[in-house]
């Protein structure tokens, strides 16, 4: 179970894996990790290091892999933050909670769209 809500996002991830720099995306984040969309494999808990391109700056940090394969999003692989400064923790998690507002606010404007109908819809059925 996870400790916090997942929301969907698309932000560009730089993995700097044995030298090499991997060009990757994160499809959605929460408060303790990510997924990321990429073909390339690594052994389950590998330590990561990673950027991730935020609106406003370039978040490094270090992420464990927790889960390697295919989800209904693609392969990639599903990471848990492992270390970060304290400044870049408070981007992220600014930036989580902004997207986590969004997707809340957005899945209510759609619910009370939904709940305006269901009147109508009732009253042609019932004619």
């Amino acid at each position: 179970m996870r400790r916090t809500e997942r929301v969907s996002v698309q932000l560009s991830v730089t993995w700097n894996r044995a030298g090499r720099t991997i060009a990757c995306s994160a499809l959605d984040i929460n408060a303790h990790g990510m997924f990321i969309s990429t073909d390339q494999i690594v052994e389950h808990e590998s330590l990561m290091h990673l950027s991730v391109q935020l609106p406003d700056r370039e978040i490094p940090m270090f992420v464990t892999a927790r889960y390697v394969g295919r989800t209904a999003s693609g392969q990639g692989i599903g990471v848990e933050i492992f270390l970060i400064d304290d400044i870049s923790r408070s981007h992220w998690m600014s930036h989580y909670e902004a997207r986590l507002a969004e997707s809340s606010a957005s899945s209510a404007a759609n619910g009370d769209a939904a709940n305006d109908n269901a009147p109508a819809a009732a009253a042609s059925t019932a004619i």
